[in-house]
């Protein structure tokens, strides 16, 4: 009956984490597809996860063995009420913006919180039941443990790779419920085979299992501190590497499931039997990634995807193997099992708590992922004599420091160029720390010398005038000075002139720009200048425009294009945008607007829906630029959307420049679904003398309902058929509010 066990484990592991995918994708769309929905998500996970193991442990040590399979088995029965999942409609959605935790986390719980629970609890009640029984691996159960990861690490991989490109979400919940059924059938069946085994009869807690023994250290207050932080440390890594993925590139659910899947692995490796995992190699492997990390910030601030997506999931390896392993070879006798787990759950609990929910709050930087570096090397196991504290290990950071600020004032006159100056004094830096790595407290204070070096720098693209941490991230605005060579004559001596311009960035992709000098004024500039692609969008309409939607405000340039007369509304996603765009002080666009504007805070397409059905002359979503693709601005149902609130001659314009994804097939596809016309033009011609006036390359996607309402754009040769876009006609370019790749879309 062994398989049985395994099989239960198995897929009730697989149930959790294919699960957690699925309802971060099911309420991604309510908040604007913003990458702190899923760490949110993770937060809430985690205390469920907590929860059905508070619940195991309570019912393995005040109920005896019939009780607990009778208790356990009705818990299961109950969860069916719940299925098949559904957690948001989006009604109220809106007023999740001012409080976007609150509501992630009651939606998870109300829609989901009873059968994950229950089935979060199986694994250490079957582990503990097994232990109960005479089998002969009822001594040590653990390895249900690592079965019990395989099958989260499976139902991970499965996600992106085999489900979400073929099932819709509601097909999708289908399957999770018919896995549910598969797993309490297995759970009640182990349950009765445990009841029908000899030792299962006499198996009720005793004051053994209810409290340490005498003199076990294990049983101490310091042993569970010691599980709590082991298990912290790599769970908020797991989070602190997904933010730093997801915000630069994509909110999808692969780039979500690589870390925890690699979280996870450390895990089956870590509690597998016969699987010797060498802690001094892999503490010497943390310390050299979390340099190359350290260096990587330093002189890239975010390095390039593909060498920095591998580099940080190899770090987060590292930190799990580390901090799992030690978990490993502390795990306590079989009667504490449930305890033992309890307090591993309440340290990844509490890891979640800290990047979600402590650290946006205490930080303005995105400072966590860095600190717990620093803390899991603090962690590597120590060679012999190299334990305990010395003054030494303040003494030689302090100096590593002392050095760093030497080196920079040194270089400063020798080595004029910033970016080679930038690597060299980090090399230098890197190699002085790699001589600390003998011990581990003296070590992670040095790494904590050259991560504050690295994040000394000013922000590569400017001097920071303001920045703030909310919800959706860090919202910074630089000033930025740019030279710019402007010849008379074609290869004839140019005159060198400077563009001081304000820059409005989420992460390090810029959302807006406004040029202060040289004549800029509070003409729109960067993706928005008035030769490029919306510029024609406006002369387009003309007289005809009165009455605009804008998804997604930036640093508010559109709102320049304004003329008396004219309604322009604003629906942004972030409150600080929103501020921040009405600060004269940073931005004028807003101020400087001719026409009636109106600013709302929320998700676009939600605060969209609730405009007068055949209101708009023009909605342009301009969305897509932070590569953190909001799908649900894309779907089959949004464009159903858009052209409900436009009259009968209404445009439809799309900002699609984005640096990672080529989203135009899945504009064209969702055109040709509607019987809609539409154009592109990707302005990537950009002469010095526009780049003297702010403009940058753009991608815009124009789209009407006939060809009569495109008419004006085909004059110009700029323009071409969205019909034409490669890879329009396949089937996974037609997104659907229950269907989307948008790892189909990635550039190659």
């Amino acid at each position: 009956m062994i398989p049985l066990f395994v099989s239960a484990v198995f897929v009730g592991a697989w149930l959790l984490f294919a699960v957690q995918p699925m309802a971060g994708k099911m309420l991604l769309p309510q908040l604007g597809g913003t990458p702190a929905v899923w760490n949110t998500c993770m937060v809430g996970f985690q205390g469920l996860l907590l929860a059905g193991y508070l619940y195991a442990h309570g019912l393995t040590r005040w109920l005896g063995s019939r009780a607990q399979v009778a208790v356990h088995g009705g818990l299961l029965a109950v969860g069916l009420a719940f299925l098949p999942l559904a957690l948001a409609d989006g009604a109220d959605a809106v007023a999740a913006v001012e409080s976007p935790v609150a509501w992630i986390l009651a939606r998870l719980v109300a829609g989901l919180g009873l059968p994950f629970v229950a089935v979060a609890a199986t694994g250490p009640l079957l582990q503990r039941w097994l232990s109960l029984s005479d089998h002969p691996d009822a001594r040590d159960p653990y390895y249900l443990y690592a079965a019990s990861n395989l099958g989260s690490l499976a139902a991970l991989l499965a996600y992106p790779f085999l489900l979400e490109p073929s099932l819709a979400l509601a097909s999708q919940s289908g399957l999770w419920s018919a896995g549910y059924l598969a797993c309490a059938a297995g759970c009640v069946a182990s349950g009765a085979w445990m009841l029908r085994r000899p030792a299962a009869e006499t198996a009720r807690p005793t004051a053994a299992t209810r409290a340490p023994r005498n003199g076990d250290s294990r049983g101490a207050w310091s042993e569970r501190a010691i599980w709590l932080g082991l298990a912290f440390v790599p769970s908020s890594a797991m989070l602190g590497t997904t933010l730093e993925l997801t915000t630069d590139i994509a909110a999808v659910p692969l780039l979500w499931v690589l870390p925890l899947a690699a979280y996870l692995v450390t895990f089956v490796v870590a509690f597998a039997p016969r699987v010797p995992v060498p802690r001094r190699a892999t503490g010497v492997a943390l310390a050299v990634l979390c340099l190359a990390v350290a260096v990587s910030r330093w002189v890239f601030v975010r390095p390039p995807p593909e060498w920095g997506i591998p580099l940080h999931l190899a770090t987060l390896v590292a930190v799990g193997l580390v901090c799992h392993g030690r978990l490993a070879d502390r795990r306590p006798e079989p009667e504490r099992l449930t305890g033992y787990y309890l307090w591993i759950a309440l340290g990844g609990a509490l890891g979640g708590v800290f990047n979600a929910l402590v650290a946006p709050l205490v930080f303005d930087a995105v400072v966590e992922l860095p600190l717990v570096l620093v803390g899991a090397c603090a962690l590597i196991p120590a060679r012999a004599g190299a334990a305990g504290f010395r003054w030494s290990d303040l003494a030689l950071p302090a100096a590593l420091g002392a050095f760093v600020v030497a080196a920079h004032s040194l270089l400063a006159g020798a080595v004029p160029d910033r970016a080679s100056r930038m690597v060299v004094e980090a090399a230098l830096a890197a190699l002085l720390c790699a001589a600390l790595v003998g011990r581990p407290l003296r070590f992670a204070a040095g790494l904590a010398v050259v991560l504050v070096a690295a994040s000394a720098y000013d922000f590569p693209t400017g001097e920071t005038l303001h920045a703030e941490r909310t919800f959706f991230g860090v919202v910074r605005v630089t000033r930025n000075t740019a030279r710019v060579s402007i010849s008379d004559r074609p290869g004839g001596p140019g005159e060198i002139r400077e563009i001081v311009s304000h820059d409005l960035l989420h992460g390090t992709t810029r959302h807006g720009r406004q040029v202060q000098e040289a004549g800029g004024g509070g003409r729109p500039a960067s993706y928005y200048h008035a030769t490029g692609p919306l510029g024609q969008v406006f002369r387009a309409l003309g007289p005809r425009l009165r009455d605009a939607g804008f998804v997604g405000l930036g640093a508010g340039a559109v709102a320049a294009y304004g003329r008396p007369g004219q309604r322009f509304v604003f629906f942004e996603l972030d409150p600080a945008v929103a501020r921040i765009a009405a600060n004269p002080a940073f931005f004028s666009h807003l101020a400087s607007g001719r026409a009636e504007q109106h600013v709302r805070t929320g998700d676009g397409r939600v605060l969209l829906g609730r405009e007068p059905d055949a209101g708009l002359d023009l909605i342009v979503v301009d969305a897509f630029t932070s590569d953190a693709v909001p799908v649900h601005l894309l779907t089959r149902e949004a464009f159903a959307l858009y052209f409900r609130k436009l009259r009968p001659e209404g445009l439809l314009a799309l900002h699609l420049t984005n640096g990672f994804f080529d989203l135009r097939p899945v504009a064209a596809a969702a055109a040709r679904d509607r019987g809609l016309e539409g154009l592109w033009w990707d302005d990537a011609e950009v002469t010095p003398e526009q780049k003297l006036d702010g403009k940058a390359r753009s991608l815009w996607v124009v789209v009407g309902r006939d060809a009569a309402a495109l008419a004006a754009f085909r004059a110009r040769h700029d323009w071409q058929p969205l019909a034409d876009v490669p890879r329009a006609d396949e089937p996974r370019m037609l997104w659907t509010d229950g269907f989307s790749s948008p790892l189909a879309t990635r550039r190659p």
